[in-house]
């Protein structure tokens, strides 16, 4: 085992670390009301080779969001459609993804996530979470409470944290994983997806209730014409570890990286929903929720929102297949 792998493993024992960083935090002016300020984030912790993996798929991740893009753009009509679509047309094409991993004094690398225009939730009561995933909860004193993470109200996950009120400090909630907790997770969402695009190929009918592919890429059929609840197979039918499944270029894993960017850069709006399908990557990992929040094999979200006739992301801005199970030619 590397140095780097087994300096991952140590500390990614704990599943939640608050780091308390010096900030320039003041009370209300006239009040004697104090809060708890900081932001939330998750970090994914890369040994260097595995950054490496994850940069190349980002790559391709961007690329393929690209093409999806350029395919929109030679069917509007539109002018004014058209040229919004140019517009994330040059910023998804600009984005710098390998920025995204930060590199760590002991030679692995953070990929840092804000938990961005979200809320936490504190003693059943919800609080808001900005842009840049910052909250402020009104605590008098230091106090030990479990923080629920969700979003649009349904929870991701949820941790212990011993929150102080302190005015010269703030109190980040960080929940870490390593890339293997994470791929496990991006593995296991949607295992309990219309618009068409080429190099597709489908199958024939497996009852509904039945199961499409084996081992890591199973995923459950729904619906009649094979609807499963994730389409995890890129070129074969062929199982995976969980490590390959999240680098390949299925549309579960590509959901996934495209929810990535979009949470580095709210500029790239198109790729929203795909945030939907990193929160499930995190909540499928520790098991803390009740459920996938959109691909959860039901015609609504967790939350009861409409999916419009959806079942999965495959339908998702940046992928744009069937969702039908299939695989890539």
């Amino acid at each position: 085992m590397s140095k780097s792998k087994a300096l991952i493993k140590y500390f990614c024992t704990l599943s939640v670390i608050l780091s308390l960083a010096i900030a320039p935090y003041a009370s209300a002016a006239g009040t004697n009301n104090t809060s708890v300020k900081g932001q939330v984030v998750l970090t994914v912790k890369f040994t260097p080779e595995e950054a490496d993996s994850y940069k190349n798929s980002l790559r391709d991740a961007k690329r393929i969001g690209a093409e999806y893009i350029k395919g929109l753009i030679s069917e509007s009509s539109d002018s004014d459609k058209t040229e919004y679509l140019i517009s994330m047309l040059q910023t998804a094409e600009a984005e710098d993804t390998d920025s995204y991993f930060i590199l760590q004094p002991d030679g692995t690398y953070d990929l840092n996530m804000p938990h961005r225009n979200a809320e936490v939730v504190v003693d059943g009561v919800e609080y808001s979470t900005d842009q840049d995933g910052y909250y402020a909860i009104p605590i008098q004193s230091q106090k030990q409470v479990n923080v629920q993470l969700t979003r649009e109200n349904t929870e991701i996950t949820s941790v212990d944290v011993n929150l102080q009120s302190q005015d010269s400090q703030s109190t980040d909630i960080k929940i870490v994983k390593s890339f293997e907790e994470f791929a496990q997770g991006i593995q296991q969402m949607g295992t309990d997806m219309q618009a068409e695009a080429q190099g597709i190929t489908t199958y024939s009918q497996i009852p509904v209730g039945g199961y499409f592919g084996a081992g890591v890429g199973r995923s459950k059929v729904f619906k009649n014409k094979n609807i499963v609840g994730c389409n995890k197979h890129d070129m074969n039918l062929n199982s995976v570890t969980q490590v390959q499944f999240a680098l390949q270029n299925s549309d579960c894993s590509v959901s996934v990286k495209l929810g990535v960017m979009a949470i580095q850069n709210s500029q790239l709006s198109m790729y929203k929903n795909s945030i939907y399908c990193v929160d499930e990557a995190i909540g499928s990992e520790d098991n803390s929720t009740s459920g996938n929040i959109y691909c959860n094999g039901q015609s609504t979200m967790r939350n009861g929102n409409s999916k419009g006739g959806h079942i999965s992301c495959s339908w998702f801005t940046g992928i744009g297949h069937t969702e039908e199970a299939h695989t890539h030619n």
